[in-house]
């Protein structure tokens, strides 16, 4: 879930300043550590932190960088732990000059591809090092960077977009699969390369294409240059579109408001409401909610508040009491539900956490009754591209046994969710483009031993 952000610009600006507005617009992205990579002459100036883009920034006084070529990095751990070391970007030394990686994504073979690399001395626990210590490998034996980023293409297996800075440029790429999103955009300043297209308004630039899956883009001065790079069928994450980007951003040239909205009205034709009123459960469902409002003439009421000077997202918290303690900076208006039946409508349903906090929170606040709806199918199964699913027996649908074990959990009076049907027909997307593997169980890419490992029991997690 990682932010990736880069400008290449034409003539003199405020670097610093376009680049800390692109990670603000991907700040939700990853909370834990933030950095910036900026290109000056022959060298590379990196500062990183831990921390939001606000405190880092301020901490390490990224104003006095400066350069014309840059990447930054709002970095959410699944692979290595949250430490300094760990942050992004990361800078390396090369035959063709320093280069500086910025990544989104995880990989399923990581310690296949470091003891390939047996005699390199690691500094980090992260998936950024082994990819870059690769690149350097093949630069090493006689590749150009067109090449080296091939080879890498072939070497690693799970879901990368690359923003690479260099003495060239910037170069780009995503893997085979094009799991993680990534686009390009131009403003007269230069041209830009993000996670997300919410951050190209941010820095006035208009939104150009995306990045294909496996293809190549060198941004200089004289644009950008595409390369053929190894492609496979396009897979474009579900949860991407579910939860994790933002609504005002496309992915697949499809909004992501439109997408969710789309959901809610499909949510309500397959389970109509049971409840007096319909109450988005946090910000990230409430296009959920207006559609399946809208599809059912069922007033809609925004009933529950979170502080919005509490930035930070729950899910991508790094352990269960952090998530626990974002969770109670939500609040339910107590008046709005006092001695009603709720259609309470979320987007998906993971591990519980926040979901059980809200309906308990209703249910105190006065409602009679809760009808939990969920815009997505069940989660099922652990992400091993980039999402921090942890174990099998995390997952809400396993833990508690099932639909009906989740609903007598959270305490609703029912709970119901969107078929995968539904979600493929709101979005637009046929199952062969999408990769759903925390839905079916079914990934785009083989998944290792090493990947599996800790992943699949339900040993780990107690009732």
């Amino acid at each position: 879930m990682c932010g990736v952000f880069g400008v290449y610009l034409f003539d003199n600006y405020d670097i610093v300043d376009l680049i800390k507005l692109g990670l603000y617009d991907l700040q939700h992205r990853g909370q834990e550590a933030a950095g910036i990579a900026v290109l000056d002459q022959d060298t590379i100036a990196c500062d990183t932190g831990l921390g939001l883009v606000t405190e880092v920034s301020a901490v390490k006084n990224w104003s006095r960088l400066s350069g014309r070529v840059a990447i930054g990095h709002t970095r959410y751990s699944t692979t290595g732990l949250n430490v300094i070391e760990n942050a992004s970007p990361m800078v390396v030394a090369s035959p063709l000059g320093p280069i500086a990686i910025s990544y989104n994504g995880n990989l399923v073979n990581p310690l296949e591809t470091r003891r390939k690399l047996d005699d390199t001395d690691f500094l980090t626990t992260t998936d950024t090092e082994i990819i870059a210590r690769d690149l350097v490998y093949h630069i090493h034996h006689g590749c150009n960077m067109v090449d080296a980023i091939l080879a890498l293409q072939h070497d690693l297996i799970g879901a990368y977009s690359l923003a690479i800075l260099t003495q060239e440029g910037i170069w780009v790429t995503r893997d085979p699969y094009g799991i993680r999103p990534l686009s390009i955009g131009q403003s007269n300043q230069g041209i830009f390369v993000s996670s997300e297209t919410c951050a190209f308004e941010g820095v006035n630039a208009e939104y150009i294409r995306e990045v294909e899956n496996g293809e190549i883009l060198l941004i200089d001065s004289e644009g950008y240059t595409s390369f053929k790079g190894l492609q496979k069928r396009k897979a474009i994450c579900i949860f991407e579109f579910i939860y994790i980007a933002r609504p005002d951003s496309n992915i697949c040239d499809k909004n992501l408001y439109l997408c969710r909205e789309e959901c809610g009205r499909c949510l309500a034709r397959e389970h109509p409401p049971t409840g007096d009123i319909v109450v988005p459960m946090m910000n990230t469902a409430l296009a959920a909610a207006l559609g399946y409002g809208c599809e059912t003439k069922c007033r809609t009421v925004a009933a529950h508040l979170k502080n919005r000077y509490h930035a930070r997202r729950s899910f991508i918290q790094p352990n269960q009491d952090e998530r626990q303690t974002t969770v109670a900076k939500s609040r339910i208006i107590g008046p709005v539900v006092k001695g009603l039946s709720l259609n309470l409508v979320e987007d998906s349903v993971v591990r519980a956490t926040t979901t059980q906090k809200n309906v308990q929170a209703c249910l105190k606040a006065g409602a009679t009754d809760v009808d939990l709806l969920v815009a997505s199918p069940p989660y099922r199964h652990p992400c091993f591209y980039g999402i921090d699913t942890a174990v099998f027996g995390d997952l809400a649908f396993n833990r508690f046994g099932g639909v009906e074990g989740i609903r007598s959990h959270i305490q609703a009076r029912s709970l119901r969710f969107l078929s995968f049907e539904g979600l493929c027909q709101s979005i637009g997307l046929s199952p062969s483009e999408i990769c759903a593997g925390c839905l079916t169980g079914e990934y785009p890419t083989e998944i290792t031993d090493e990947a599996r490992l800790g992943k699949m029991s339900l040993a780990t997690c107690p009732r």
